[in-house]
C-alpha cells in the first residue's frame, strides 16, 4: 500500500483511476492504494469550474519482496 497526496487547486472533481476522490476546500487530497508487483500506472484526472480537464499518468515500479 502506499499513500497518495497531493493539491489539486481549483478541482471541483477529482479522479483517481477512474474512482472519484475527496478534495477539501483547499484542493488537498489523501489517498491509500494497493501496488501491483512490478509495472503500475497510476490516473489522476482533475476537472475545474469551467470544464477544463488536467490528466497525469503517473509509472510506479514495484519490486518484488
Amino acid at each position: 500500500l502506499i499513500k497518495l497526496t497531493g493539491s489539486a487547486k481549483n478541482a471541483i472533481n477529482l479522479t483517481l483511476d477512474g474512482r472519484e476522490i475527496s478534495v477539501d476546500k483547499e484542493g488537498n487530497f489523501s489517498e491509500t492504494i494497493a501496488l501491483l508487483s512490478g509495472y503500475n500506472i497510476i490516473n489522476i484526472k482533475a476537472k475545474d469550474k469551467f470544464g477544463h480537464i488536467d490528466e497525469k499518468n503517473y509509472q510506479i515500479i514495484k519490486s518484488s519482496d
